[in-house]
């Protein structure tokens, strides 16, 4: 990996990285923009309700993913750079973080599903629907959230192609179980869970083989003294992708408050679109962290600063570029979602603000 770093030109390796941690978000992303897509085109506009209502907490899957893989491949990728050969302590502490935060807030939505969805600002008349969803979402982002991981440390061993394919199968794979299974309102929930649940057993083999080839063992030494400094090394890109879902809770239940299930949905849409730009600016930003945490290791002070300029003007052009299309496009990215006209202009107005 130490090769590619310094021989390969940085903007083109920085782009390589970003790759495939922007699928990863994406597809945390694709995975609810696809139920969206399939509820709205294919069971009704008010479908898609149930999973607006939700989405904040998959949002919050997404950050904890992020916390524990990028300051596992931080810390990873600094002992990479500094020579160290046996790292892999380091992975087996950062599954048992990941799996440490994930698995009580899916407890708890199973074990009181009705007070999660109050909290999140669901209107009574989607409760139930909004409750079925939920439970399969839940278990589902558990796997979604171990494949990210695996994302990012994989990327600090160097391979930057297997999640890539592994998440972009799970997206597709979500509309082809949402068919399979029936084309209705409970295939949004399943489709979700199974093709999460599938992209994961795909990437767990595939990730057993990789580092079979450097002999890595699952079960072995751990080095619990590095949890916090794991969380720590994360928690900027935590903050990052758990503003939003902070922001859509809130917003949810403002709206819940005062214009009901209409209100949640336009804003349901907009931030549907709006996420694109924060994935691909994020997906920047945490592809420049484990190299420069490598350069760091390493002591190369120059590279390093090269690094940072290359980071802003790739983050800037990037922005540019979609804000451009968001005012142009507006009206027909919301239309690719839902039918109902009012909706659409209501949500494009909005966009364009």
């Amino acid at each position: 990996m130490g090769a590619r770093y310094e021989k390969e030109n940085m903007t083109k390796t920085l782009i390589l990285f970003a790759l495939p941690i922007i699928m990863e978000l994406l597809v945390f992303e694709l995975y609810n923009l696809v139920d969206t897509f399939l509820a709205g085109r294919f069971v009704s506009d008010t479908a898609i309700a149930p999973i607006l209502v939700v989405y904040p907490l998959q949002r919050l899957y997404g950050a904890l993913a992020v916390l524990v893989g990028v300051g596992t491949s931080t810390i990873l990728s600094r002992h990479i750079g500094s020579g160290e050969k046996d790292t892999f302590a380091i992975v087996r502490t950062g599954v048992i973080v990941m799996l440490s935060l994930t698995l009580p807030i899916t407890l708890v939505s199973h074990l009181a599903p009705e007070r999660v969805l109050t909290v999140l600002g669901a209107t009574p008349d989607i409760l139930v629907p909004a409750t079925y969803y939920l439970k399969n979402a839940t278990v589902g982002a558990i796997f979604l959230s171990m494949t990210t991981f695996l994302a990012y440390v994989l990327i600090s061993y160097g391979n930057t192609t297997l999640s890539l394919f592994a998440t972009s199968m799970g997206a597709i794979l979500n509309a082809v179980y949402f068919f399979a299974f029936g084309a209705n309102a409970h295939a949004v929930a399943l489709s979700t869970a199974a093709s999460q649940i599938t992209a994961f057993v795909y990437i767990a083999f595939a990730f057993a083989k990789k580092m079979r080839t450097i002999r890595f063992r699952l079960f072995g030494q751990t080095e619990m003294q590095i949890a916090w400094p794991i969380l720590v090394g994360g928690f900027s890109a935590f903050l990052m992708e758990a503003e939003e879902s902070c922001v859509m809770l809130i917003l949810n239940r403002m709206f819940s408050a005062s214009t009901g299930t209409h209100g949640i949905m336009v804003l349901g849409m907009v931030m549907k679109v709006y996420m694109f730009i924060f994935v691909l600016l994020f997906g920047i930003v945490s592809a420049m962290q484990p190299i420069a945490a490598y350069y760091f290791g390493a002591e190369r002070r120059e590279k390093l600063l090269e690094l940072l300029s290359k980071t802003f003007i790739l983050g800037l052009i990037t922005s540019t570029v979609m804000w451009v299309l968001f005012q142009v496009f507006s009206r027909d990215l919301i239309s690719a979602f839902v039918r109902d006209p009012m909706l659409i202009e209501e949500s494009a107005r909005a966009l364009r603000i």
